[in-house]
């Protein structure tokens, strides 16, 4: 399992207190008003353990100063990688 990938895993099992298993990566892009607002490798987990969700979504955030791992549930409403980075950029709005 690549590094980045293994650290995604971890972080996702220590943010939701679940076993996850990384099942595999997408590309997002998602763009407004013909902007790219984001895009980047989001990797897909199946959760064991976890009391609502399957699976979770995840990515690294890169800004000036870190890096910082982000995590999203797979709960309505939402259903793809897609769903989660759109959720979250809604939230840095």
């Amino acid at each position: 399992m690549p590094l980045k990938i293994a650290a995604l895993r971890r972080a996702v099992q220590s943010v939701h207190g679940c076993a996850a298993e990384h099942l595999q990566s997408t590309l997002v892009h998602e763009v407004r008003d013909g902007r790219t607002l984001w895009s980047g490798q989001v990797e897909i987990f199946r959760l064991t353990g976890h009391e609502t969700a399957d699976r979770a979504y995840a990515w690294v955030h890169k800004d000036d100063a870190a890096e910082h791992y982000v995590s999203v549930l797979n709960l309505p409403p939402i259903n793809s990688a897609s769903d989660a980075v759109q959720r979250v950029l809604a939230k840095a709005v």
